[in-house]
């Protein structure tokens, strides 16, 4: 919904995202290479615009988790798994680290 592919027009960008809140859509991906936090920024206001959207859905979400029941058999699994996996650097460059938590001049000015 950035310029990366072409013009991008915000009022059509919403719609886009209102249509998809009302599909029930749950999961809301972006990515840097599209513009240094151009779709973060227009979903950061998305949602400020439209409260309890996103966070009610992955309340539900968790909620449900709860009656998850994993047997001794999957949790060792699950630890070898874990175990086995590499990490290396930061998850979030410095930017995208300042937009989650909320430091930056936009969201400072906007609430």
């Amino acid at each position: 919904m950035s310029d990366f592919y072409g013009s991008s027009d915000d009022a059509v960008n919403r719609q886009v995202l209102s249509s998809a809140l009302q599909q029930q859509v749950t999961l809301w991906d972006t990515a840097d290479m599209y513009g240094p936090f151009t779709n973060e920024t227009l979903l950061g206001r998305f949602f400020k615009e439209n409260p309890g959207t996103r966070s009610l859905r992955r309340l539900a979400e968790n909620a449900a988790a709860v009656e998850i029941e994993l047997g001794s058999d999957m949790l060792t699994k699950l630890d070898e798994a874990i175990a086995s996996v590499s990490i290396y650097g930061e998850r979030y460059s410095e930017g995208a680290m300042a937009l989650l938590m909320g430091d930056t001049p936009e969201r400072i000015n906007n609430g």
